[in-house]
């Protein structure tokens, strides 16, 4: 693997990925102590010691599922006979492929009412993102709550494409609201008090499927490596402080979602969904799967969002969700292969050599 440059948070990210894979092992298959990096904060360290652990209770609770290959299933009628999840699980195919991680209550009340907090830095792009006539739904006025003081929905990446372009006819850049300018600084800025946050979400992904953490991990080195050669100050500059595996992310605040599958992932690949707020009981729904996971604040949610429909429904109270993905083009541009689909036995343990990130 290549070594993450020097200075960049992704040298935070892996310590704590490193560090989470081997508790899970402890806890799961009575594996060596896990001990931590000193460079792990003692919150951060706490915050990831929780989130083993319901990782953990998720694993030893597999749920055997069936896909509904009928299409949209999504009312009322319908969702009154979906199953209801409640307890951390991890849903699984007859194929033993490992579709859902559904980790409740995973981020504590301290780590969600920060992350709630740091919201007022995006309150001008957010107000500004909702259009009356959008391209796009996700944008679309009619799915944010009327009276919400805070509200909108925004995508940030470190380097992307526009939309509909890609390797063969595109150039990468950062996205609008990460760009080098004045009136951009407040986004950065959350960007960088997000840090922590990030990195521990990006190191579950390290914990549930490995080949994609290193794969996501490899692509932003690539990409480091080029915004240097094109000397792309905007890229070089959100780099070194983007913790994440994840080359992309959405903030949503007081947003309903239709039901829908997203577009530029692939099907072997796992968003990461967090929820936060103040409101009260909700269900994420998966009509492909004839299911519904209840959505409670610090909720965590990892599956494929291109493969399976889902949809939440709108709420008259505070929530927030913070969705991490990854595009398709941008492993393309950088000749990284598709992995493949995570299988159970995908996380067994495997004797490495001391000092070895844990892929």
């Amino acid at each position: 693997m290549s070594k993450i440059p020097h200075g960049w948070r992704m040298e935070l990210t892996d310590c704590i990925a490193s560090y989470m894979k081997a508790r899970f092992q402890e806890e799961v298959f009575s594996g060596p102590r896990a001990l931590p990096d000193i460079s792990i904060p003692f919150p951060v360290l706490c915050e990831a010691d929780r989130i083993s652990s319901v990782i953990s209770q998720a694993y030893r609770c597999p749920i055997n599922v069936g896909k509904n290959r009928g299409g949209k299933t999504c009312n009322a009628e319908a969702a009154e006979r979906y199953v209801e999840v409640t307890e951390p699980s991890i849903l699984v195919t007859d194929s033993n492929t490992i579709h859902v991680w559904y980790l409740p209550d995973a981020l504590s009340p301290k780590r969600r009412a920060d992350v709630w907090n740091c919201l007022h830095l995006l309150r001008e792009p957010l107000r500004e993102s909702i259009k009356a006539s959008p391209q796009a739904w996700q944008t679309d006025k009619s799915y944010f709550r009327d009276d919400a003081e805070l509200k909108g929905a925004i995508n940030l990446s470190p380097a992307w494409f526009q939309q509909g372009r890609g390797p063969q006819n595109g150039f990468l850049e950062a996205s609008q609201l990460l760009k080098s300018r004045t009136e951009n600084i407040s986004t950065r800025e959350w960007v960088d008090q997000m840090s922590d946050t990030n990195a521990l979400l990006s190191a579950i992904l390290h914990v549930i499927h490995l080949r994609m953490y290193a794969d996501g991990r490899e692509a932003l080195i690539c990409l480091g490596k080029q915004a240097e050669q094109w000397a792309d100050s905007d890229m070089s500059s959100i780099l070194p402080i983007w913790s994440s595996t994840y080359s992309s992310m959405s903030v949503m605040v007081n947003r309903a979602t239709c039901y829908h599958r997203d577009i530029n992932g692939r099907d072997p690949w796992y968003d990461l969904l967090v929820t936060v707020g103040d409101y009260p009981p909700l269900d994420f729904v998966i009509p492909t799967l004839n299911l519904q996971l209840r959505y409670n604040p610090g909720t965590i949610i990892s599956f494929s969002g291109s493969a399976l429909e889902h949809g939440v429904e709108a709420v008259d109270s505070d929530r927030a969700c913070l969705a991490y993905y990854m595009h398709a083009n941008i492993h393309q541009l950088v000749h990284i292969p598709m992995c493949q689909s995570p299988q159970m036995d995908n996380l067994l343990p495997r004797p490495v050599a001391t000092g070895e990130l844990l892929i």
